[in-house]
């Protein structure tokens, strides 16, 4: 497989910027985060980091959920592996999540997220695949809409490897 740069640093590191001046804008100077594991850690990091800098103040939770087997197709089953830790009843929810695909594990989450008491949800993804979209759900702020391309880097994985690398890059499979 080949490696080949989609999106840089530099490009994240602004709409990250961009994005978070949006949100602030939309949930004033109070938000409850809920991160999806694993993918979603390091966008969140530097997206809550933003926003602190910005005077908001951040709660931070976190889920993980699975869709995935090993290999590059969803598994179109959504099984929670971590619950969140800290009580959401009522309030208004960011979830952060490093990409959407079919749609399935946020639609599975908004829906789980609503259903046990949150106020309100809204869907901060870095990455937006819609051409891939099996179920109507469309995110509420969205780094870069991308082509249906297999993707890794800036923790994003391909069988656990490729987290660490510091942009996305698309996977090219060798002919």
């Amino acid at each position: 497989m080949d490696l080949k740069e989609l999106i840089s640093k530099k490009e994240i590191d602004a709409k990250i910027t961009e994005l978070s001046g949006v949100i602030i804008n939309d949930f004033g100077s109070s938000v409850y985060a809920m991160t999806v594991l694993e993918g979603a850690r390091v966008f969140s990091n530097y997206l809550i980091q933003n926003l602190r800098t910005n005077s908001s103040t951040v709660e931070n939770d976190y889920i993980k959920l699975s869709s995935y087997n090993e290999g590059t197709e969803s598994s179109g089953k959504i099984t929670i592996k971590k619950n969140p830790e800290k009580d959401y009843k009522g309030k208004k929810i960011l979830i952060i999540e490093d990409i959407i695909d079919t749609g399935l594990t946020l639609k599975f989450l908004k829906d789980y997220l609503t259903r046990n008491g949150a106020s309100q949800v809204k869907i901060c993804t870095l990455l937006d695949k819609p051409s891939r979209r099996t179920v109507k759900i469309t995110p509420d702020y969205c780094g870069f809409t991308i082509q249906n391309l297999f993707v890794v880097g800036f923790g994003i994985d391909f069988n656990e490897q490729y987290r660490e690398l510091p942009c996305i890059y698309y996977i090219e499979p060798n002919t």
